[in-house]
């Protein structure tokens, strides 16, 4: 039985984050005996039926609470380029190296930030197979992610025998860099199963996603709540860090918006299946993505989609064809749409009916097959 370790940053709340969690625990239960290697010292927030082990030099919760602030001096104050996530330190690689000798392990799947240290893996484990499985837009990790570690990045991709991206443009980009071993391999449907269908006659519109003003465009949704039709009521759901979450209440506030942009925190479970059948619209201002899970969960209940253009987005849409793709930061062009689709119920159903067409592509079981054939080489 082949041993897989999925290194990870943690698996705390998040839509990859979920993904990972639900792709390791299937996985387990085919042919594979399936462990995840953590760099945080956090529980998983998603059950976990495999085995979690942290690194002995892993971070823990006060030591990340000082990162995010050092990053945020360095990169807001100081204006010094800064990388955007935790890049595994010396020690954590050592670490990893230390358990995959330990454990025997046959592939180990380098989730995001472990990505950068590639190169040093694969010079220490020569027969284990590396996988570098990458979850955002594969030009965001230059322009935006690692402002010190891009090049450190781009050299270890090299040092991968696969990568595995969300989006054909993604590939695209890596194969511009001479990087052949890559392949499309997108994020499944991972809400339970359920018969629900969203309310086509309600007047309210769902969003769901991490507070986040510059990654989810919350300053976009801000300005198209500011013009929503009358009776008409944006329910956000999505939880971030303190300081983006008071800066969202205080932009509703300050634009009195308590009445049309509701921002009711996290949801899973029941109460986002409720979120979602009381919609009859779900709409996205993502600045990026890499394959939004979040759309894959709206469209089970059969919920029309509106959405900013980006790699993402345009990915699970196909282009426009599964739902409506407006122009990038262009709130004009995205409350056009979104009247339209506020005053036609026919466009409504139509954009739902895609939605459900769109699954077919996404169920677990077809994601969960690719990861089989992949594993098994």
């Amino acid at each position: 039985m082949k041993k897989i370790t999925f290194a990870v940053g943690d698996l705390q709340m998040g839509g990859s984050m979920r993904v990972q969690s639900v792709i390791a625990n299937h996985l387990d239960k085919k042919n594979f005996d399936v462990s995840i290697f953590s760099m945080r010292k956090v529980k998983s927030y998603f059950p976990l039926n495999v085995k979690l082990t942290y690194a002995k030099h892993g971070i823990t919760k006060l030591q990340f609470y000082f990162i995010l602030i050092r990053t945020g001096i360095l990169k807001y104050i100081l204006k010094k380029p800064v990388d955007m996530t935790v890049i595994p330190t010396k020690k954590m690689v050592t670490d990893l190296i230390e358990y995959a000798n330990n454990e025997n392990v046959d592939t180990l799947i380098l989730v995001e930030q472990w990505a950068v240290v590639a190169k040093e893996l694969k010079k220490s484990l020569p027969n284990v197979k590396i996988i570098s499985w990458l979850h955002l837009n594969t030009k965001i990790y230059e322009s935006f992610l690692y402002g010190k570690s891009y090049s450190r990045l781009k050299d270890s991709y090299f040092y991968s025998d696969l990568i595995m991206v969300l989006t054909k443009e993604d590939q695209i980009h890596l194969k511009s860099l001479g990087l052949d071993s890559t392949m499309v391999m997108h994020n499944p449907l991972t809400i339970d199963n359920h018969n629900s269908k969203a309310n086509l006659d309600s007047k309210n519109i769902s969003f769901v996603g991490r507070i986040d003003f510059q990654h989810k465009g919350l300053d976009y949704l801000v300005e198209i709540a500011k013009n929503l039709q009358e009776g008409w009521k944006i329910y956000v759901a999505g939880k971030g860090m303190k300081h983006e979450e008071k800066k969202f209440q205080k932009a509703i506030i300050d634009n009195n918006l308590e009445n049309k942009l509701l921002w009711t925190g996290s949801k899973n479970g029941k109460e986002l299946k409720n979120h979602f059948e009381n919609s009859s619209i779900f709409i996205s201002t993502s600045r990026f993505e890499g394959f939004p899970l979040v759309f894959a969960e709206a469209m089970s209940f059969g919920l029309p989609i509106i959405s900013m253009s980006n790699s993402g987005s345009e990915e699970v849409l196909d282009g426009g064809k599964y739902g409506v793709l407006t122009r990038q930061g262009d709130i004009a062009d995205f409350l056009s749409n979104l009247e339209e689709m506020q005053n036609t119920k026919e466009l409504r159903e139509k954009y739902s009916y895609r939605s459900t067409q769109r699954l077919e592509d996404l169920k677990l079981e077809k994601i969960i097959l690719k990861w089989e054939e992949i594993l098994a080489d």
